[in-house]
């Protein structure tokens, strides 16, 4: 099959799978609904059924190479997203927690089979043109929020019905395999292309990568309470319901779908500064979360949040292409997204641990402790790129 890389349903089909890689947690907004349909199991289990994808998202990254080698890489997408589809609306129809609990680890590794790819895949097919990637990197993670926008909106009317059809917001992983199946080309033109940017060689690590994946597992651990934290702070402070949570939460996704798709532009502009500037517009966001008193605050919160994780984010996915040696981005990336999966399955844990520490377990001092780690971040940041500004200068002299 011909294809043309520069073509734009082409693009539009390249970044498709990234639309899912987020929804696992999307259907969070209906966990008021889930606590009374499994009283006689305890609430941190049933929470658990949010973060549960992680857990399986690491095993789908484990498998992803082996399948890879076996299928090659559109097999192992497509069946990943087959996988994911299945396990996904399994709860649709199904009332026993712990089938449904299984369900949900199916559904991480569905994901976590093409994870990898949706990130890897662009550099691939745009190794010849730095700032093409970096702008196709930048509208990866713009997929990722209209996916995340697009199911927070179906699941604020799914809600209403019961939480069954909560569940129906993983159907929208269907036009996404079409389109892959479709204009994506088998593995033997992608070879051609990995052979012409790559020799073959083993893959290998180095210390800047080491540097990355710590960023990327704080990063993570403190950016996944907006899942769990912030729609408890909404409820248990009577600011909104769940319905109307989930709707802004579209409504915000959408809103910072141009934000996202600016990364190229101000990537160009401002090069490293990005860095510390994407941390700091993160942490702003957080302590909006926490002076929260009405919706419109929480709205205002998401966006700031959104467009400061639409820099940063980005960035690090960039830097590891720039930071693996030959041949290794895949693996880079690959180890990457298991410790950010492993972040997330964690974050809970560290931050109810963090909370109770300093004497305070409330929603809104939960944000107020993911503003303060993102401070930190854009200080290591600020002190990255100052770094990184004197080596360039000591080159250009």
């Amino acid at each position: 099959m011909k294809y043309n890389k520069n073509s734009l349903i082409f693009k539009i089909a390249l970044l498709s799978i990234s639309t899912l890689l987020m929804i696992a947690p999307a259907v969070s907004s209906a966990l008021p609904l889930l606590y009374p349909a499994f009283s006689g199991v305890s609430k941190a289990s049933v929470e658990g059924l949010i973060t549960l994808p992680n857990i399986g998202i690491i095993l789908g990254l484990i498998l992803s190479p082996i399948l890879i080698r076996f299928l090659g890489q559109k097999k192992t997408v497509l069946s990943g997203l087959v996988l994911a589809l299945i396990s996904g609306t399994f709860p649709m129809y199904a009332s026993s927690f712990m089938m449904i609990a299984i369900s949900r680890l199916l559904l991480g590794m569905g994901i976590g089979l093409f994870n990898s790819l949706a990130v890897s895949l662009i550099p691939q097919f745009y190794n010849d043109d730095e700032e093409e990637t970096a702008s196709m990197l930048g509208f990866q993670n713009v997929m990722g929020a209209l996916g995340t926008a697009l199911a927070s909106f179906i699941l604020s009317w799914l809600v209403t019905i019961n939480w069954h059809m909560a569940f129906g917001i993983y159907l929208l992983i269907i036009p996404v395999f079409i389109l892959f199946a479709l204009f994506i080309p088998n593995d033997k033109a992608n070879k051609t292309i990995t052979k012409k940017a790559t020799p073959k060689n083993r893959e290998k690590i180095n210390s800047k990568l080491v540097v990355i994946w710590t960023v990327f597992f704080i990063l993570f651990i403190f950016y996944m309470p907006i899942s769990y934290k912030l729609p408890l702070l909404v409820t248990s402070e009577k600011l909104g319901s769940m319905s109307q949570y989930a709707a802004l939460t579209g409504i915000t996704g959408l809103c910072g779908i141009p934000l996202g798709a600016s990364f190229g532009i101000l990537f160009k502009k401002l090069h490293d500064k990005i860095f510390p500037i994407g941390f700091l517009i993160t942490a702003i966001g957080f302590l909006l979360f926490g002076f929260a008193t009405n919706l419109v605050m929480i709205f205002a919160g998401n966006i700031v949040l959104g467009f400061g994780a639409a820099l940063a984010v980005p960035y690090l996915y960039n830097w590891i292409s720039w930071a693996a040696p030959h041949g290794s981005v895949n693996l880079a990336t690959t180890i990457a997204l298991v410790l950010i999966n492993v972040a997330c399955s964690a974050s809970p844990y560290i931050l109810n641990f963090l909370s109770g520490l300093l004497g305070n377990s409330t929603p809104r001092f939960a944000m107020f402790i993911c503003a303060a780690a993102f401070i930190l971040l854009t200080v290591y940041g600020l002190g990255h790129y100052l770094r990184v500004h004197r080596i360039t200068s000591r080159v250009k002299a």
